[in-house]
């Protein structure tokens, strides 16, 4: 039975369809959407770890660690770029370069993800620890 099924077999246990108001019914036809575009997304992040493990397997860690490096340096151009200026003409090409270098630095930090899990675990947890500790900060300055 898909996730789906289950999830409104259990809306429909609370309130059978012949007591329900239209309140409910609302309620009930946003909660049906709201499952149906996070499995459209999950779906779609499924088949995009699929295309990003075809990629790191054709090109090896090494080679795609290569990669990141030169993409990063383009990220870090195209934010130089986009702090340079000051018309709203050029902070929206800008903002479409930096837009594309993030897709590129962020598509090859989740192919290495998918190839190597002790850095996947590691950088979740430590990416966890640094958020929090930042907060902690910034509650100490307030």
């Amino acid at each position: 039975m898909e996730d789906r099924e289950i999830y409104m077999e259990e809306i429909e246990d609370e309130v059978c369809s012949c007591c329900r108001t239209e309140e409910q019914d609302r309620i009930i036809t946003e909660l049906e959407e709201q499952l149906k575009k996070r499995l459209e997304k999950d779906e779609h992040e499924n088949i995009l770890k699929g295309k990003q493990s075809k990629i790191i397997n054709h090109y090896g860690l090494d080679h795609q660690y290569d990669r990141l490096i030169e993409e990063c340096s383009e990220l870090i151009k195209a934010i130089c770029k986009y702090k340079r200026f000051d018309t709203l003409q050029s902070d929206i090409l800008c903002t479409a370069d930096i837009v594309a270098e993030m897709a590129d630095v962020l598509n090859l930090i989740e192919q290495i993800q998918l190839k190597d899990p002790f850095v996947s675990k590691g950088v979740s947890k430590v990416k966890d620890f640094k958020v929090d500790r930042e907060l902690d900060r910034i509650s100490k300055k307030i």
